[in-house]
């Protein structure tokens, strides 16, 4: 669009596979200890910030910031709040919903202190932000009942989509397969459910393409060989997202396993629109968000742990035919239309 962008990232595993797709768009280390990572704190980092934010709002032309997830958005908001510039516009991307992460952790106190802690950051990053930035429309319902004040900032819904569609007709699949593709967690997903039912699948093969989380990974294979189904359970090696399309269209089901909390129940995983793009039926468990996004876009079917219905309901996914005629959004239109409804209502 003719925008002059740049990239700020702290050094991770993440910000440096980020690094292969921005290869011309310059690229910049935030400095950040490890044990500051989704804090506030950091002095060094918010030096770094300040003076990077600094030195390009004493240009005349408009700055817009997206800050990933409201730990960014309140650092970023805290170093404008006293000294605000016109042509500086800061949008917080809510991505994982860090005022609902508390939820996930058994320990009382922990879960105390998390949920205390990240709803501070939440609410003076969503009032101190311009707009926000979402993954799907129920989340917006859910942050207008929750902070209120938010909706008289633009909320602008920006999919988890895959930038182009390469729709991928593999007419040699693997009989009875499922993929999974993506860090594998058992804070929001559920991989020990899968592994259960895969026992009482005849012939069926689980195929994971993930490296994260490696103790995640270690109990699934550990899960495995006890239920006597490790030969059953396959790790690949990652494979770049540009080849991921073709690489996993070989598969006939793809997972989105996820568990039923307020931490997923509100979140859209980008894989499955990489699913659809590949030619692969989704089963996914029943989410609010998802059952949203599959009665609009139709991946495939969806389960319930609660039911456990899992085994029955593979066997609907084995007679789903995906209906490529029904239009998924595309990446570079959606964009483009948050950017129009940000200019509207600034």
């Amino acid at each position: 669009m003719g925008v002059k962008c740049e990239v700020f990232a702290e050094e991770n595993n993440v910000a440096n596979e980020f690094r292969n797709y921005i290869s011309d768009i310059p690229y910049h280390q935030i400095p950040c200890s490890g044990k500051l990572k989704r804090t506030p704190l950091g002095r060094e980092r918010k030096r770094f910030l300040r003076e990077a934010i600094e030195s390009r709002a004493k240009e005349e032309q408009a700055i817009l910031i997206v800050a990933r997830d409201v730990n960014y958005g309140h650092i970023v908001t805290g170093l404008l709040h006293r000294r605000k510039r016109s042509n500086v516009t800061v949008i917080t991307d809510v991505a994982d919903n860090y005022d609902l992460l508390y939820a996930s952790f058994s320990n009382p106190l922990k879960r105390l202190i998390l949920k205390l802690g990240f709803e501070y950051l939440t609410k003076t990053s969503f009032t101190r932000s311009d707009g926000l930035l979402i993954v799907t429309p129920v989340n917006r319902e859910r942050i207008i009942r929750k902070y209120p004040k938010t909706e008289e900032k633009p909320i602008l819904t920006l999919r988890n989509l895959p930038l182009r569609y390469e729709f991928c007709r593999n007419e040699n699949k693997i009989p009875k397969s499922f993929v999974y593709v993506g860090k594998i967690d058992e804070i929001s997903r559920d991989p020990m459910y899968v592994v259960e039912k895969l026992r009482e699948l005849d012939g069926y093969t689980l195929h994971f393409y993930s490296s994260q989380k490696e103790s995640t990974i270690e109990r699934i294979k550990e899960a495995a060989n006890a239920n006597g189904i490790s030969d059953r359970v396959v790790f690949h090696d990652r494979v770049p997202y540009d080849e991921l399309a073709k690489e996993i269209s070989k598969y006939a089901f793809g997972l989105v396993p996820h568990k039923r909390n307020p931490v997923t129940d509100f979140t859209v995983p980008n894989k499955i629109y990489d699913y659809k793009s590949s030619g692969i039926v989704t089963i996914m468990s029943d989410c609010p968000s998802l059952v949203h996004e599959n009665e609009e876009f139709g991946f495939g079917v969806i389960y319930s742990k609660e039911n456990d219905d899992f085994v029955r309901v593979v066997k609907d996914a084995e007679a789903y035919r995906l209906d490529f005629a029904v239009p998924m959004p595309v990446w570079h239109e959606e964009f483009k239309k948050a950017v129009c409804a940000l200019e509207d209502q600034s």
